[in-house]
Order: C-alpha cells, then structure tokens, then sequence
C-alpha cells in the first residue's frame, strides 16, 4: 500500500505528532507495579484486586500511596510504603518489555519524521530505570515529559503532563 501521508492511511488526514502513555502502552509494566503493590501490603497480612487496583491505577504516587494505606489499614505511612514499594520497582523494572506492536508504531512514525513524546505519572527515578534498556527506541521521542517535570501542576487524571507534552511538540 502506498503511503499517502503519515499515517499510512490513504486518505486519511496527516499525522503531525503523537503522545503517548508509557506504562501500559509502550512498556510492559503493569504486572511489575502490581507484584510489587502485592508485595508489600501482604507484608502486612493484607491483598487487593482488581477493583482495588482500577482505584489507584495512572495516578500520581503519593496520591495511590495514601488511599492504599488508608483503604486496607496498613500501619506504615504512605511514605513509606512508596519506599519499600520503590525498592522492587527499581529492582524489577529494567526487565520491562515493550508491548507487542509499540516499537513498530513508534518507528513507523519517527521514519514518517511524526513528532512523537511520553507523557507520564512516573516520577524521573523510576522512569529512567524503565527505559534504562531501550535508550535506542526511546531515542525516537522528542519530549519524555514526567509527572514531576516543572511545567505539570497536577498528576492524572488531570491532562496536565498530556498538555505539557503537545506544548513541548508544538500541537494544540
């Protein structure tokens, strides 16, 4: 099929830029967070769901932290659960995989010169150890913005670290 624009959809209008999520859409860390998550809080005699999950899920860390604590009486601060959290993430993370298809989305759209960038509730830290082993496809992004990058007032749900990254590729 003839490429007609870049988005490969004869027809279709052209891509100019792309923001993408990291966790979950990119990299495959889900189940690395939920190990972890897991971990920590059977320490403590206590598990969580599914339900439990959806509930903390995307937002920022200390947010997640405190309605974790809180929600299943854990008796350690939100502190220093995230420590004690953050210590397996960091240990586990550098296995992360791509998700299937992400790296050719990517590629096709960078060889197409598409303007690309992350946008992410991971704190810096933690997301240099999840790209830490794809620095050549990370490459391809012209932002990697974070949740704790100065121009993100709030974390998810709110579109604050989305709104970053278009100002920073020059989208509306």
């Amino acid at each position: 099929m003839p490429i007609h624009n870049a988005s490969g959809i004869p027809g279709s209008r052209a891509v100019r830029s792309v923001i993408y999520d990291l966790d979950g859409l990119l990299l495959d860390t889900e189940q690395i967070y939920t190990d972890a998550m897991r971990e920590v809080v059977r320490r403590y005699g206590k598990d969580f769901d599914s339900t439990f999950k959806r509930r903390i899920i995307g937002r920022p860390a200390i947010e997640s932290a405190r309605y974790t604590v809180s929600a299943l009486g854990l008796p350690v601060s939100a502190e220093e659960y995230l420590r004690e959290r953050n210590q397996l993430l960091v240990q586990r993370f550098p296995a992360a995989g791509s998700k299937p298809g992400a790296r050719e989305l990517v590629g096709h759209f960078h060889r197409h010169g598409v303007k690309q960038a992350v946008a992410t509730s991971s704190p810096r830290e933690l997301l240099e150890i999840k790209v830490r082993n794809h620095q050549h496809w990370f490459g391809q992004f012209e932002h990697i913005v974070s949740v704790e990058d100065a121009d993100v007032e709030r974390g998810k749900p709110a579109p604050d670290v989305f709104l970053a990254a278009a100002r920073k590729l020059g989208a509306e």
